[in-house]
């Protein structure tokens, strides 16, 4: 009976680290402050030159709902920390099948949103 209970105290230790911990393959950029809030995203390494890169950064609220139609609202600040490392959303367009911007242009229909007042930044 102590063997078990000292092997659950032992594979819920190691559960519980392996979950907490980050990934260790991703390198955070310097915190940037804006006028909204603070943002990190990650370092990228482009041809041996690093990069930051930062993803799905709010700049404004999206007109949904009963304003779809009005203009954007200026974004509020944010307390803590935004992570940037979602890209963001494309906005609704059509979906073509063809022609020169499918070749180059690879986003499915599950990418696009109406909220979509982001940037993506390097």
């Amino acid at each position: 009976m102590f063997y078990l209970f000292l092997l659950i105290i032992f594979t819920s230790s190691f559960y519980c680290t392996v979950i907490t911990t980050e990934e260790p393959n991703i390198t955070y950029t310097n915190i940037y402050n804006t006028t909204s809030g603070s943002v990190r995203g990650t370092k990228l390494n482009i041809n041996g030159t690093q990069v930051d890169q930062l993803l799905g950064i709010p700049f404004a609220i999206s007109p949904l709902n009963y304003s779809r139609f009005g203009t954007p609202k200026p974004m509020t600040k944010w307390d803590g920390l935004h992570n940037a490392t979602s890209p963001a959303r494309a906005c609704m367009q059509a979906h073509s099948e063809r022609g020169f911007e499918n070749k180059y242009y690879n986003m499915s229909k599950n990418d696009q949103s109406e909220d979509c007042l982001q940037l993506n930044m390097w």
